[in-house]
């Protein structure tokens, strides 16, 4: 019963949105009872949310984001939306779950990668209910670094702290993209030479990665035209 329930709420939320949605943040559906957290669909409904999250990333990884036509632009906020009522659901169904204000949280940045009002509030609020519910969720406090970064160079220190902590969880264990998100805050914080020494230890992990190649060769370029290295 409660696989079928579930899966239709979500139908009928994503219905709802195909035929428009005129509020940025899309309103949660009403509570559905008589759900187990732990009821497999809901695994399975998170797994197609990270689907959605990733595939949404080919577009809002950074800021700005890179569209080929105003069609392609609405497809994805269009996209978007579907994604968000997918969490409101499931948020509804666990509200105490950090996973799903994980989720949140990255969804809410990609909206504010899109410009749609308000999501940068609504992913820090998210993200700082993740963080606490599972104060060393490491994937939070990397998203969250992600966040305060495109937010304002004046979050730099705590997006550093944020991965820095990160980083420190998961020791021995290396995770790439920590590595990188540190090297943009350290740029951020205007310290270039802690820019190029973190870069270039991305790179010893990643050395295929063209944008990290290019991040490099700026930094060094910068340098040789009398911008001082930090």
């Amino acid at each position: 019963m409660a696989f079928r329930q579930v899966a239709i709420v979500v139908a009928l939320s994503l219905l709802g949105e195909t035929f428009g949605c005129s509020s940025p943040v899309p309103k949660a559906p009403a509570f559905v009872p008589g759900i187990d957290p732990s009821d497999q669909q809901l695994t399975i409904e998170l797994l197609e949310l990270d689907r959605q999250i990733a595939d949404l990333d080919r577009w809002l990884s950074s800021v700005p984001p890179s569209f080929e036509s105003e069609e392609e632009r609405r497809g994805v906020q269009k996209r978007w939306f579907a994604a968000v009522e997918r969490a409101s659901v499931l948020l509804n169904v666990d509200f105490d779950n950090p996973e799903l204000f994980l989720r949140a949280g990255t969804l809410y940045r990609q909206g504010h990668f899109l410009e749609i009002p308000d999501t940068g509030a609504s992913a820090y609020t998210s993200l700082n209910r993740c963080l606490a519910l599972a104060n060393a969720h490491v994937n939070c406090r990397y998203e969250f670094a992600r966040l305060l970064l495109a937010l304002s160079p004046r979050y730099a220190t705590t997006a550093e702290q944020m991965l820095v902590e990160a980083r420190r969880l998961i020791e021995p264990v290396t995770r790439p993209e920590f590595e990188a998100a540190l090297a943009r805050a350290y740029l951020a914080q205007g310290r270039r030479s802690a820019a190029l020494r973190q870069i270039e230890h991305y790179l010893t992990l990643r050395p295929e990665d063209l944008d990290a190649q290019r991040f490099r060769s700026t930094l060094i370029f910068e340098s040789k035209r009398g911008t001082p290295l930090k």
